[in-house]
């Protein structure tokens, strides 16, 4: 069975560096260079056109390389799973994929990814030790974790002074005073008895997920037992975090009714910048150092 080298969540520029299996050599090219192809898969909006950060990086990194080829297959982001599942089967899959992070855990611990540890040697040191956490089964790492998301709660200041709020502090807000500036914030701004504006408002469908994690995260929950061979998060923390939610949206009515049809974080954010809501739980982006996929990259194909 090919198994396969992943980076779980997001690539950027170094990905291009990756070598894969298979090799070919060009006519003219024959007395001299060897030529290795890397098949790879990658979400669509990564590399759509040739104007595209990935492409660029591509082609620059072959222009400097020429005995590597880059050959990508742009994959639509909510097919791309099912396609790779259906392509393993034959065991015709790429040499790098582009996936979300728990499909490498899921793919290595079902033997399809190789451990890429022999790999990294003392570059763990540069990685965050709970992104490295995420990406790994058993004691073994099957994915590079290219960046770490860290969910904050946006908030409209000016919306927050019309209220007579004070500004969140340094130190983060518990469940009942998320809730308790969600209600004042939610207003009836030209006293016709409708709402004019909601305190709190998410993402729908694969945003609600990133939404749902830190209350259940605060609330002591664990997604796997112990031995990792059981899911966990179907527990009295999970339905608390669960319910706070959805009573925010059926029973306090702090968000607004649209709120189930955010089905994209540009539909949430629009909202925000029109200030039909004052908060909502986003994810900001860190980034490791660069040097530590691209050196991984170049042990790889040395």
């Amino acid at each position: 069975m090919k198994k396969l080298f992943f980076i779980p969540v997001i690539l950027i520029l170094s990905v291009a560096l990756f070598a894969g299996g298979q090799q070919e050599k060009k006519p003219e090219e024959s007395q001299t260079v060897e030529k290795t192809t890397v098949s790879m898969w990658i979400y669509d909006e990564m590399a759509s056109t040739e104007e595209k950060a990935m492409v660029k990086a591509a082609r620059d990194f072959e222009a400097v390389n020429p005995s590597i080829s880059i050959a990508y297959e742009n994959i639509p982001h909510r097919g791309l799973k099912d396609k790779f599942i259906a392509a393993s089967v034959t065991g015709k899959v790429p040499d790098v994929v582009h996936v979300a992070l728990a499909w490498s855990v899921e793919l290595g611990a079902m033997g399809h990814a190789e451990a890429l540890d022999k790999y990294l040697g003392n570059k763990l040191k540069e990685l965050p030790e709970g992104a490295l956490e995420s990406s790994s089964y058993r004691g073994k790492i099957y994915g590079i974790p290219w960046y770490v998301d860290t969910t904050a709660i946006y908030y409209n200041k000016d919306m927050f002074k019309d209220a007579g709020l004070p500004f969140p502090g340094k130190e983060p807000m518990n469940w009942d005073q998320l809730l308790q500036k969600a209600k004042e914030l939610t207003r009836d701004l030209d006293s016709d008895g409708k709402t004019d504006q909601y305190g709190f408002a998410m993402r729908k469908s694969r945003g609600a997920s990133i939404t749902w994690f830190p209350f259940f995260f605060s609330n002591k929950g664990k997604l796997y037992s112990e031995d990792g061979l059981s899911p966990a998060f179907n527990s009295k923390e999970g339905h608390e975090a669960f319910k706070f939610l959805t009573d925010m949206y059926t029973e306090h009515k702090v968000m607004p009714p649209a709120t189930i049809s955010y089905d994209r974080w540009d539909d949430v954010r629009n909202a925000f910048l029109a200030k039909k809501m004052a908060m909502y739980p986003r994810f900001d982006t860190y980034w490791p150092k660069s040097t530590v996929l691209a050196n991984f990259l170049a042990d790889l194909i040395g």
